[in-house]
């Protein structure tokens, strides 16, 4: 729609134009829960590699596809004394409460667990079968019952794929809220001083969370079709609020210099369209565009979240330009209610004179481009010389973690299993089944393959 006609709905429709916008803004209030149950679990796996195609036939000969260790210890009993035996019993009940179908290999004869050589800990190795969120569910599910289930004379938790990035989704969404509880405040500090009235400070944090309240409606009703792991919520609140504001900041500003210069309303609107409209724009579509090559790869986890940001840019871009603007002419004059007392409130959001400074640094870089740039080129190349060093790796952020339920497991497993098998490497190795059975199954011809000999080795592993 060219922007002379959307001026000229927006000032003469702006009723209309207001409900019409706020018809997706509610829409994702209604569909917030959906939004959250349909999030599914973390999950890495890239279909098409080797060790994808392992898991899917481990998964078809077994029924399970990922392996996870159980950690109990204790600091005044030692294995097999009977009340270790019952602590080890009451944990492997509860498993089989969470899922019967779990397998448990425990530290006994024809097992896979182990005795610490103190012998104050043991470990069970869990094979778990289900999809992503089905195994991170029971992983938290298992955690939660094994905290509630033994005293002070013992401690159990599980660590693995599973439980790691179960733990991770925890950290993540409880330090978001976190984030913005503290990140909130300081932008609305800032934007009291870009502006110098709460009435306009308070415009870009609306299409902030608008954008991110119609994302939500759109991104819940994709899920129809598209599966959206968990982290894609981060990612939505991040990214939607950062560019709804940005955008808005910028519309509003740009609108207020045009009421300055005068013209009657649609006129304002048109040149703010025309001007910031457009930047806003080509921002969001050049944004889009560098990051949807991600979403046409198919790979989970990156493919789905990056989907989800582009369209809560989408929706922060379609609010700047329809429901901001039409709530600018709604309120017209009092934009510049409730101004902030002092100097700041009088100056703020004014526009600079001739003699402002950022007039005079505009004129000298159009003055003298080259050394604008050569100093812009020097300082991005200083700010990036540490990336020549950079080691780049995944850890499953471990560290993270230790102060969760995994992360005080694998430390308990670290200290008392002191062998090249028991510390972080395990836990990192253990992401599913079929990395444990990659070997052979690289060796074994492509016919064997998930049958015979091959069948019969896959659930050895397993053992009931």
């Amino acid at each position: 729609m060219p922007f002379g006609v959307l001026s000229r709905l927006i000032t003469e429709r702006t009723r209309l134009v207001i409900f019409l916008a706020l018809i997706p803004v509610i829409g994702g209030i209604a569909l917030s829960g959906a939004f959250e149950s349909g999030l599914r679990g973390l999950g890495y796996n890239v279909p098409g590699t080797e060790s994808d195609d392992a898991a899917l036939q481990v998964e078809q000969a077994t029924g399970l596809i990922e392996r996870d260790l159980l950690v109990i210890s204790s600091d005044r009993e030692r294995w097999p004394s009977p009340s270790f035996r019952a602590a080890y019993g009451a944990a492997i009940r509860l498993i089989h409460r969470v899922n019967p179908e779990i397998k448990v290999a425990g530290p006994k004869r024809g097992g896979e667990g182990a005795i610490a050589a103190d012998r104050t800990a043991i470990t069970a190795v869990l094979a778990l079968g289900g999809n992503v969120a089905d195994r991170q569910a029971d992983a938290l599910d298992i955690q939660r019952g094994l905290d509630g289930e033994f005293g002070d004379n013992f401690s159990a938790g599980v660590i693995g794929n599973s439980p790691a990035l179960a733990d991770l989704i925890e950290v993540e969404n409880r330090e978001l809220v976190t984030a913005e509880a503290v990140g909130l405040p300081i932008a609305m500090i800032l934007l009291l001083i870009a502006f110098g009235t709460v009435v306009a400070a308070g415009l870009p944090l609306m299409i902030g969370f608008g954008g991110l309240l119609a994302s939500i409606g759109v991104v819940a009703i994709a899920m129809t079709v598209i599966d959206f792991n968990a982290f894609a919520e981060t990612f939505m609140v991040m990214f939607g609020l950062a560019l709804g504001i940005d955008y808005s900041l910028l519309f509003v500003r740009r609108f207020r210099e045009e009421r300055e210069r005068g013209g009657s309303d649609r006129e304002i609107v048109e040149r703010t369209l025309r001007t910031a409209g457009r930047t806003v724009v080509f921002s969001g579509a050049i944004f889009s565009a560098s990051v949807f090559p991600v979403v046409i790869t198919g790979l989970p986890f990156f493919s789905d979240t990056i989907l989800a940001v582009i369209i809560v840019v989408a929706s922060a871009v379609s609010l700047t330009l329809t429901l901001l603007p039409a709530v600018l002419i709604a309120l017209g004059d009092r934009l510049d209610k409730l101004r902030v007392p002092g100097r700041l409130g009088f100056a703020a959001g004014r526009l600079e004179g001739q003699g402002g400074r950022w007039l005079r640094w505009s004129r000298f870089v159009m003055r003298r481009p080259l050394i604008a740039f050569m100093a812009g080129a020097a300082l991005l190349v200083a700010a990036a010389t540490p990336l020549a060093g950079v080691k780049t790796g995944i850890d499953l952020n471990a560290r993270a973690l230790a102060n969760e339920p995994s992360g005080r497991a694998l430390a308990n497993l670290a200290e008392l299993f002191p062998t090249p098998r028991s510390p972080r490497l395990t836990w990192l190795c253990m992401a599913g089944l079929a990395t444990a059975t990659r070997r052979s199954w690289r060796r074994s011809p492509r016919s064997a393959r998930p049958g015979g000999s091959q069948r019969r080795q896959f659930r050895r592993l397993v053992p009931t």
